[in-house]
């Protein structure tokens, strides 16, 4: 996987457990350092999967990792803007395979015929423009929703759904919130 570098006060936003776990390789081989001093290690994703999913970058080789709470009025770098799958000619003659005639080819490539496609474009383009697919419709997926709970304020998610997004913003403020009292989830805004 290919990433284009990296700069101080970044947040970047991983949708998925792959992503998470290849972005956290990602700063140990560049010998990046949580901001409590710990170098990263690979087998951190295990602690931090399910937990964050933001990692902000912050000064010389430290990261952190965050929360939508933590992030809220920062810019958001999704992970499919700054990393690039890398694919084999296995990879790439598959996708042509699975899609030769069909308006998926048609759509990305203005030609429906694999061999087509092989004349006309060179490697790196045709990688390019089926790597942009793919990222393109594994985030078409989720969509950024903003949950007001009462007693403890607004929570920004990621979710494929309303009810996912109250699911979620549930799990990540239950520390926030007074039991006593049943809070209120509604959805305020979505993008």
């Amino acid at each position: 996987m290919k990433f284009k570098p990296f700069s101080r006060g970044m947040v970047i936003h991983c949708m998925h457990e792959r992503d998470i776990r290849a972005l956290i390789r990602r700063f140990e081989e560049l010998n990046y350092i949580w901001t409590t001093g710990d170098y990263i290690h690979e087998k951190d994703a295990d602690c931090i999967i399910g937990k964050y999913e933001f990692f902000i970058i912050r000064s010389g080789y430290r990261v952190e990792a965050g929360t939508a709470r933590d992030v809220i009025h920062l810019k958001i770098t999704e992970f499919s803007e700054i990393a690039q799958h890398e694919m084999t000619a296995i990879d790439i003659v598959n996708w042509l395979g699975v899609h030769d005639g069909d308006t998926v080819m048609k759509d990305l490539f203005g030609l429906t015929e694999t061999k087509e496609v092989l004349k006309a474009f060179d490697g790196n383009e045709i990688v390019r423009r089926i790597s942009t697919c793919e990222s393109s419709t594994e985030s078409a997926a989720y969509s950024r929703y903003c949950v007001k709970i009462t007693h403890t304020g607004y929570a920004m998610v990621w979710a494929d759904s309303e009810q996912a997004a109250l699911e979620t913003a549930g799990k990540m403020l239950t520390t926030d919130i007074d039991w006593e009292e049943t809070p209120v989830m509604e959805i305020t805004a979505i993008d």
